[in-house]
């Protein structure tokens, strides 16, 4: 389903379509992965209530293993979820509520922040290990070679953006008029880092931690598929989802038949590129 993109002529910084998002919408919307692309668009990924995992509220995209996770607040699991059905299947349990989350490229750990907490956490077992007491953090990512030549951890906090410098993990903080986000991304395409605060992206400077507005999503009015966005991770498009194209009982009714072939078809003809 198409739905309309609005850009806004103030502060406008130019949108290279690179790469794409899978998002989450509202616990209290339907049960199911979506994704998004840069101008807006939204495609549904299985049918609703296949997600299966209705508090999932944070997602991480893991750019080695080409594996999508998620993390269920309201049954506080570990979730591995199938990009071709939007199927979710729990891999560990514990008591965290994640605020947003990152993957790392250098250790595979998935980074993910509470509200006064950054952990480290093992994907295929959701165990997680406090690495810093930090208060008041919004979004976090993960950035390999940064401006000033360094692989970490940026985080947004009221103090605005800090970097956090592998392999010792020491703050290096940058200020700047970050505040608020919801999700903070890093472009391995173009070596961007956006904010994003539903529903609006910023791009903001890696030295300075200022940010200006990029684009604004517009859902409404009229019909669409998601509403309001629950939790957002970035694909980039150089390093595209890798689906399980297997001729399997993907419906689970004990038998291999037309319906399992439809979603092996769907599986290399969408929705990816």
């Amino acid at each position: 389903m198409m739905n309309a993109l609005v850009l806004l002529a103030v502060a406008m910084v130019a949108v290279e379509p690179n790469g794409f998002f899978y998002a989450l919408d509202r616990p209290d919307r339907a049960d199911r992965l979506y994704r998004i692309d840069w101008d807006g668009t939204v495609t549904p990924i299985g049918e609703e209530g296949a997600l299966g995992f209705p508090g999932v509220v944070g997602l991480a995209w893991d750019r080695n293993e080409h594996k999508l996770y998620g993390y269920d607040s309201t049954l506080d699991v570990w979730l591995i979820i199938n990009t071709s059905t939007g199927r979710a299947e729990e891999l560990g349990a514990f008591s965290l509520v994640f605020r947003d989350m990152t993957f790392n490229a250098n250790d595979g750990l998935i980074y993910a922040i509470t509200q006064n907490e950054i952990v480290f956490v093992e994907p295929s077992t959701g165990e997680a290990t406090l690495l810093k007491n930090i208060s008041g953090i919004a979004g976090i990512t993960h950035v390999l070679v940064t401006t000033g030549g360094f692989d970490g951890l940026f985080f947004v906090s009221s103090s605005g953006l800090t970097l956090l410098v592998e392999p010792t993990w020491n703050s290096i903080w940058l200020a700047g008029n970050v505040r608020g986000s919801e999700a903070l991304i890093w472009n391995p395409l173009t070596d961007e880092l956006y904010s994003f605060v539903e529903p609006s992206f910023y791009l903001v400077n890696q030295v300075t931690g200022n940010q200006e507005l990029m684009l604004t999503w517009d859902f409404g009015p009229g019909p669409s598929p998601i509403s309001n966005i629950q939790a957002l991770t970035f694909v980039p498009s150089d390093n595209p989802p890798l689906p399980e194209c297997v001729l399997v009982d993907s419906d689970g009714d004990d038998d291999i038949d037309l319906t399992d072939f439809a979603d092996f078809q769907n599986c290399f003809t969408g929705p990816f590129e």
